[in-house]
């Protein structure tokens, strides 16, 4: 009984929150919807024209197999994201487990939801795919060993997602680590079965069924953990990150910012205390640099394979990519959350006796920290494997920089304008939000590297030049950003 109440309360808050954001945003839901169904019929079109002319990309082909493995990883990503929000780091949980019910009980109807979300999902695409197909592309092959495999995946993902969220929370490195080498087997066993079972694909089915009855027995052992992983990150243990206000650390720290004011240097410490010791930040990270990882293993596969008059654009253009998703992630999208995640906790914030400037400066400075981090991982890297020069690699620095100004003064300003102080969300803003900031961002990512680009092209120091101008407008945007943020705060009344 306790599952279905739960189940039953996540549905119905999904629900309610669903139609807030489309009240919201109407026109927004329409453009989503319209993007959606044009994205859904390019990709039918270059499918079918593919598979028309039976064309080749040598080395660069896709094979089935791995499009099932990424949607994999897609929907696994949003399961540990939905238990995370859901579950070990929802304060709101305390509701629950303070009432005189079966917590583990409890927990199978947080395991539903997620499940069940995960599948409306897939239905949602598939039929969309399938009713786009029928008018646009009725002659398109599609094999049902791909379309019923989507299915298990989608129950695997669900499991193995919650099972990792609760893992990767425990207190202990020690426990997060046996439990993250003993559960990531069975990650290696689905890419073991789908890549030995290429050219038999109807037993997809069957071996994705079986490692979902696996993934499936560990939920409840991993459940028996959540409390240790619950209080973990909802209580604020005190870390290694929390001791930098003590020590060695604290005294490193007060070396690098002796030039700051007292205030602003608390101000910071307290950003970047909060920051690090969200698993947000460290799950940003770890995905710039897995991001890294891609863009080499795309550059040793696309070397040598593409003959075609624009091949000397493809290595710009994927660190140019790998820049924009490592700085939407780190500055647009944590900076949308920055006031937010305050919490409960913003008249505490709000009656701190400095000026609200000092506030947002130190919001900014906790966010661009991490920008060596993107710099080291992605700027360089491709650009030095890929034998541009040096004036590329300087180029590519630059445009780092600049992204850095531009995506925190963007993530800033709409975090103040569009704020959610949903402790169980930690301050994230809807996903209508969250779009708008990416297109925005998309836009201006192309103004501020694609002018300079198209100047290197022609001449390296010109281009070089125009990318300094241009990060010196990021960053006047940033300085201006940071005031009309600090207005917006000062406009919003403290009982939130």
């Amino acid at each position: 009984m306790a599952a279905l109440t739960v189940y039953a309360a996540d549905s119905l808050t999904a629900y309610r929150a669903f139609i807030e954001r489309v009240r919201k945003h109407p026109l927004m839901t329409a453009w989503f919807i319209v993007l959606m169904l044009a994205a859904t019929w390019i990709a039918l079109k270059v499918t079918d024209f593919i598979a028309l002319n039976d064309l080749s990309t040598g080395d660069f082909t896709v094979q089935p197999h791995t499009l099932l493995l990424v949607f994999f990883l897609i929907l696994m990503g949003k399961s540990v994201v939905d238990t995370n929000s859901r579950a070990t780091q929802n304060k709101e949980m305390l509701m629950i487990i303070s009432q005189p019910v079966n917590v583990y009980e409890a927990l199978w109807g947080k395991f539903a939801y997620i499940t069940m979300s995960n599948l409306a999902l897939l239905a949602l695409a598939s039929g969309t795919v399938t009713a786009m197909r029928a008018v646009f592309t009725p002659d398109l092959y599609v094999p049902f060993w791909f379309v019923g495999t989507l299915v298990p995946l989608a129950l695997l993902a669900s499991a193995m997602g919650f099972t990792f969220s609760i893992i990767t929370s425990q207190p202990s490195l020690l426990r997060r680590l046996a439990g993250v080498a003993i559960f990531s087997q069975l990650a290696s066993a689905l890419y073991l079965s789908y890549d030995n079972l290429q050219s038999t694909p109807n037993y997809l089915i069957p071996a994705t069924m079986f490692l979902y009855a696996v993934a499936l027995c560990a939920v409840p052992v991993a459940s028996r953990f959540f409390l240790d992983a619950w209080n973990a990150e909802v209580s604020g243990t005190e870390g290694v990150v929390q001791k930098m206000g003590r020590g060695a650390s604290g005294r490193f720290f007060r070396a690098l910012t002796k030039w700051m004011r007292p205030d602003s240097r608390e101000l910071l410490r307290k950003e970047l205390v909060i920051n690090i010791s969200r698993k947000e930040v460290g799950g940003t990270i770890f995905t710039i640099i897995g991001l890294a990882v891609v863009l080499l293993y795309l550059k040793s596969r696309v070397g040598g394979t593409l003959n075609t008059p624009f091949f000397s654009l493809i290595y710009p253009l994927l660190v140019c990519i790998g820049l924009y998703t490592a700085a939407v992630l780190q500055y647009a999208m944590l900076g949308l959350s920055s006031l937010g995640k305050e919490g409960k906790n913003f008249w505490i914030l709000k009656h701190l006796p400095v000026k609200s400037e000092r506030i947002f400066e130190a919001k900014a400075g906790a966010l661009l920290v991490f920008t060596p981090i993107i710099v080291v991982a992605v700027a360089i890297p491709l650009p030095l494997v890929a034998n541009m020069g040096a004036d590329w690699v300087l180029f590519f620095i630059i445009a780092a920089l600049a992204l850095a100004f531009g995506y925190t003064a963007i993530g800033l300003v709409t975090g103040t304008m569009f704020p959610n102080f949903d402790e169980g969300t930690r301050g994230t803003p809807d996903v209508m939000t969250m779009y708008l900031v990416m297109m925005a961002c998309l836009v201006l990512g192309a103004l501020v590297i694609g002018i300079p680009g198209y100047i290197m092209g022609k001449d390296h120091v010109l281009g070089v030049l125009a990318m300094i101008f241009s990060a010196d407008m990021m960053a006047a945007a940033l300085v201006a950003s940071i005031g009309k943020s600090a207005r917006n705060y000062d406009k919003m009344e403290v009982g939130v």
